[in-house]
């Protein structure tokens, strides 16, 4: 089966945690792991730009104290990029943001950045996606059109 095949499977439980007017938390159990997807709602520091949302991808597992945001190679890959896809469909239908921002982890894997570019522009359609490379991070930037 093809990756795109795969990610277009709404096959991950999600759990929402919270869904209100700043805030989006979904989370769903991937093996032993549980994947957190977070969307916060903030103000635009700039006067006349819109607000804009927030997003972080985080996972916890037993026996690791906190939350893990950077790439932890613990298999199932495709399971957790179906659920990211997921989390960001369900949030654009509940709330419509204007503007999305987050920021993935290069460090470790650049091909993980490249897939959620690949990912967002095969799926997320009605917005512009903008890409900033820096050293150890790459930031998206997704603007309704």
């Amino acid at each position: 089966m093809k990756l795109f095949e795969i990610l277009n499977k709404n096959f991950i439980d999600l759990e929402v945690i919270e869904d209100s007017e700043l805030t989006y938390e979904v989370e769903t159990k991937i093996g032993d792991r549980v994947i957190n997807f977070t969307g916060s709602k903030w103000k635009s520091k700039i006067v006349g730009e819109p607000a804009y949302w927030s997003i972080e991808f985080s996972e916890s597992s037993p026996g690791k104290s906190g939350h893990n945001y950077t790439l932890t190679k613990s298999g199932k890959e495709f399971e957790v990029f179906a659920f990211i896809k997921q989390c960001f469909e369900h949030m654009i239908k509940k709330h419509h943001p204007e503007v999305i921002k987050f920021t993935a982890d290069k460090s470790n894997n650049e091909g993980r950045a490249a897939l959620y570019e690949k990912m967002l522009k095969k799926f997320l359609t009605g917005y512009k996606m903008t890409v900033n490379q820096h050293d150890k991070e790459v930031k998206f930037t997704l603007e309704k059109i």
